[in-house]
């Protein structure tokens, strides 16, 4: 049980930011509504920061959004005793109701660098997600302060600056990237070389948010520490690469969501006391700037009621720092150029969509089906397969990853639907595993309602699968490849599934994975993907999308996300 004196802790730690600023008492002063609204609140970094949030006394109001799962998050940090009242939304139609009336806008939407994506595929993905919240906040809550924690950061910025100009709400004092972890990892990496007390030191960050575009001056750190110049090179290293070291300590599986989530807990917090009047507010973040030739720069700014207040200069820097500036210039310029670009191409993008009347749960359909083909009624567990039964669909990876699988749990059985030259093979597996061949339409829901886990093994990258989407409404948890499309949009995290690298152990690995899941864990998984399903990917859905399209292209009113009714 937490006692008033860890609360009050927590709501400490939380108040106090990487700046050296005079602190206040909130127990006794009067502090001002402020709702804070956090765009991708069921996410990795979204959930913890939502929980920061909550212990934050600032807040008043906290509005938490995402494509998914958002209500069991707003449940959850809605029984914590403070001040600030909880409203969860969920699903594209409730964005605009979010927004109104934010202060605060926080986005941590999208998804993290995983193994085997590269920079391309992350900004492909995220830069969508970003270009259309933009598109909503500038309509629903255009004097709000940006919190932009989405990466890439160096091109996302600049995406939401350009599509505030086109909304006309552009305010360069609002918008801001969110470097904060730079500077939280420059100050403990330094401590623990200077054998200084970690909330005395202060480290300036400047630049860009990725690799060597992110620059600490450990020359202007306080308090100062004599080390030599390969101790800071390598102190330098270590906060560029400061990420991958959390990747890579989670041996793939994650990526740093807690210690953003403090991050951003600490800027956020940082904002509203500029917003409350509270003097010098300092901390780092990528803004529009004058301090080097660039457009946007990461350094030192003062916030205050109208968000940034000043941006200061570099100071005086090292040698090696003045040759990190000029290294990192050409890196960021073009991240900078490629956001920008990103946001002025006049691109919609339209989501998959099927019948959901056709495609519905029904657990009793599901067991008729499994009489009907007839299923062992011991099996402790039923994953299916469904689609051309060809070499580029993955079935061979499936059939041997299935072959260790059907030795090691013998209870575990495979459905195979489709047609094609593996069609046979599967029949090899022997007993666990039945072969229906190619289906009727009007099986297919039976089929879905059957399994316990719906398995997609394709080895080719590709949009967004059907079969994905049909066993999604019927209530299915997936088993997919980790290609962008689909942990960009269907399996964002693990609620709703498990992804694979296209090689047997990875496979393998995510198939026990499942199996370990058992089936309670697997249902719950299979309703968050219904409730995701039914919220994006629907043939209503993408029919309006397309109509929104044509109208667009006929009058460029309705070019823009959301229309004015939307909010």
């Amino acid at each position: 049980m937490i006692n008033h004196s860890m609360l009050r802790s927590l709501h400490s730690a939380v108040s106090c930011r990487s700046s050296q600023v005079a602190r206040r008492g909130y127990a006794t002063e009067p502090v001002p509504e402020r709702k804070v609204a956090i765009l991708g609140a069921a996410g990795g970094i979204g959930q913890p920061l939502s929980l920061l949030m909550k212990l934050n006394p600032l807040v008043s109001s906290l509005s938490l959004y995402d494509i998914g799962g958002t209500p069991g998050v707003a449940a959850d940090v809605s029984h914590i005793n403070t001040r600030s009242q909880v409203v969860g939304y969920q699903g594209e139609e409730q964005l605009g109701k979010a927004l109104e009336g934010a202060d605060v806008v926080i986005i941590p939407a999208g998804v993290p660098r995983k193994p085997g994506m590269t920079r391309d595929d992350l900004f492909n993905i995220n830069a969508g997600i970003v270009k259309s919240l933009a598109a909503a906040i500038a309509k629903c809550s255009p004097h709000a302060l940006v919190n932009m924690i989405s990466n890439p950061v160096n091109s996302t910025v600049p995406i939401a600056a350009e599509v505030f100009k086109k909304a006309g709400t552009y305010d360069e004092k609002r918008l801001f990237g969110v470097t904060t972890l730079d500077v939280v990892r420059a100050k403990t990496f330094y401590a623990g070389k200077a054998k200084v007390p970690v909330a005395e030191v202060n480290v300036p960050v400047v630049g860009g948010h990725a690799g060597i575009t992110i620059l600490p001056l450990f020359s202007q750190a306080t308090p100062q520490a004599n080390l030599d110049d390969d101790v800071i090179q390598a102190l330098t290293k270590r906060t560029q690469d400061g990420g991958t070291e959390v990747v890579e300590a989670k041996a793939g599986k994650g990526s740093a969501t807690l210690s953003m989530a403090y991050a951003g807990a600490l800027f956020a917090d940082a904002c509203l006391k500029g917003l409350n009047g509270v003097p010098d507010v300092v901390e780092c973040s990528f803004v529009q700037s004058n301090v080097t030739e660039l457009p946007f720069f990461a350094s030192k700014v003062r916030l205050g009621r109208n968000g940034v207040e000043e941006v200061f200069g570099l100071g005086a820097l090292s040698d090696y720092e003045k040759q990190g500036l000029e290294n990192l210039k050409a890196e960021l310029k073009s991240s900078i150029e490629k956001g920008i670009k990103f946001a002025n191409q006049n691109v919609h993008i339209i989501l998959n969509g099927i019948d959901d009347t056709k495609f519905v749960h029904d657990p009793e359909l599901g067991m008729q089906f499994r009489r009907k083909y007839g299923l062992p009624g011991n099996v402790s567990l039923v994953m299916g397969v469904a689609g051309r039964m060809v070499q580029d669909k993955g079935h061979p990876l499936l059939f041997e990853a299935f072959s260790v699988i059907s030795k090691r749990f013998p209870g575990v059985f495979l459905l195979v639907a489709g047609s094609g030259p593996w069609e046979r093979r599967y029949a090899e597996l022997g007993s666990n595993v039945k072969v229906l061949g190619a289906l009727e339409p009007s099986e297919l829901s039976g089929f879905y309602n059957a399994l316990d886990v719906f398995v997609n093994p394709t080895l080719r990258p590709q949009g967004l699968d059907l079969t994905l989407i049909e066993a999604m409404h019927c209530g299915k948890p997936l088993i997919a490849p980790n290609y962008p499309s689909i942990v960009g949009n269907v399996i964002v995290n693990e609620d709703y599934g498990h992804t694979f690298s296209p090689n047997l152990e990875s496979l393998i690995h995510s198939l026990e994975a499942a199996i370990r899941d058992g089936p309670k864990i697997l249902h719950k998984k299979g309703m968050a993907c219904k409730e995701l399903a039914s919220s994006m990917f629907t043939a209503t859905k993408m029919a309006l999308a397309y109509e929104r399209f044509f109208l667009c292209m006929k009058d460029t009113r309705y070019c823009q996300y959301p229309l004015p009714h939307d909010c």
